[in-house]
């Protein structure tokens, strides 16, 4: 037997041989904060992007300014990179807080 949680295009799927009773609370929890935080994540890029849309500010123009390649500043949005000196940028530009930006969970 298997448990499988599916949300927002990915599915993850966890052996459940030998598992006690007392133990499938916790990897349930788990699987739910994993899946808060994605979909959290997942919100928040989107809205910086909004945001960045509805100002007219481009990713290029990110990057120029801090001296990095365009991909880079969408790593950085996305949360797959990380780097205070980019998400200062871009929350200064957008006239937030790193905080709202990229609340930590």
């Amino acid at each position: 037997m298997a448990l499988k949680a599916s949300d927002a295009g990915f599915i993850l799927v966890i052996p459940m041989v030998g598992v006690r009773p007392e133990q499938l609370n916790f990897i349930v929890e788990k699987i739910l904060i994993i899946g808060y935080s994605f979909n959290m994540l997942k919100t928040n890029v989107i809205e910086i992007r909004k945001l960045m849309l509805s100002m007219s500010i481009t990713s290029a123009e990110i990057a120029r300014e801090c001296n990095v390649c365009r991909s880079y500043i969408s790593h950085v949005v996305s949360g797959r990179a990380k780097s205070e000196r980019i998400r200062q940028k871009i929350a200064s530009k957008l006239g937030k807080s790193i905080d709202e930006l990229w609340p930590t969970l």
